[in-house]
């Protein structure tokens, strides 16, 4: 129920940002897939163009390439791979990157004569004759209304962080339990923990990391612990009570089992086999 009640919180605030800006609007999980959209169906020129196969998969990979360059935090405005401008934004839920929110399918109102010849050459495949016809129905913006429009996405995407309308119980779910886990082996944690963190069920999260990794999740956090001992056994002086502290498995017992049983050897003899002459 949810993540249901999310998804009608994004289309809703999807249906306002069009109705402020009117620009067509997405947001994507971070797997890239669209999870909800408006309005629908596209503009009448991308619309043409997806009824083809290789025009609905060019728009899909020029879509999956703005949305990695996005990657990096911060938000891109590009050209697709049909001449129009794009801009899409990185929305974090707290862990990573949690999705996208991308608007677009315009033209710029300084672009001319060379834009209209670009958009021509890339897109007349798709149109044979009729291009001019369905290039005159593209929408055209300045610059200046192009930054105040990004400014509302930028805005609309902080909201949607602070409402956590899109958290890991609606993308890679498996991915943000593996993140969280590796960002915080040191503290308290465990499965119900970071299902708290995550706002979701301890069942969901069991499912998507068996599914995903073929193990359990509480596995995942123990290896997680090891191989952190390994890398500071290997690298530092720290004695193993204080390596043990370190990873979050403060009893010195357990912390052995568990290395023993992930490594075959104790913490003391993988230092000995693994130290420099």
């Amino acid at each position: 129920m949810k993540q249901a009640y999310e998804n009608e919180k994004i289309k809703k605030l999807l249906k306002d940002f069009y109705s402020v800006t009117n620009q067509r609007v997405g947001v994507f999980d971070s797997d890239f897939n669209c999870l909800c959209e408006y309005p629908k169906p596209c503009c009448e020129f991308c619309s043409t163009i997806r009824k083809s196969k290789a025009g609905s998969e060019a728009c899909r990979k020029c879509d999956r390439e703005g949305m990695r360059l996005a990657q990096s935090g911060k938000t891109v405005k590009y050209r697709c791979h049909a001449g129009l401008i794009e801009v899409c934004a990185p929305i974090s839920d707290g862990f990573g990157t949690a999705g996208y929110f991308m608007f677009g399918q315009v033209l710029s109102e300084n672009g001319g004569e060379l834009q209209y010849k670009k958009c021509r050459e890339l897109s007349k495949k798709y149109f044979g004759n009729e291009f001019d016809k369905y290039y005159s129905t593209l929408k055209v913006i300045s610059d200046d209304y192009l930054d105040s429009v990004e400014s509302i996405m930028r805005a609309c995407v902080g909201y949607i962080y602070l409402e956590k309308m899109l958290n890991a119980a609606q993308s890679g779910l498996a991915e943000r339990f593996i993140y969280f886990a590796e960002r915080n082996y040191g503290q308290d944690i465990s499965v119900d923990t970071v299902a708290r963190e995550l706002n979701v069920s301890t069942s969901a999260i069991f499912k998507a990391v068996k599914k995903q990794t073929g193990v359990t999740p509480s596995k995942i956090i123990a290896a997680t612990r090891v191989e952190k001992a390994k890398q500071l056994l290997s690298s530092t002086n720290k004695t193993v009570t204080e390596i043990a502290d370190a990873v979050g498995m403060h009893d010195y017992n357990y912390f052995s089992r568990v290395f023993r049983r992930e490594i075959g050897m104790s913490p003391t003899e993988y230092r000995k086999a693994t130290s420099r002459e």
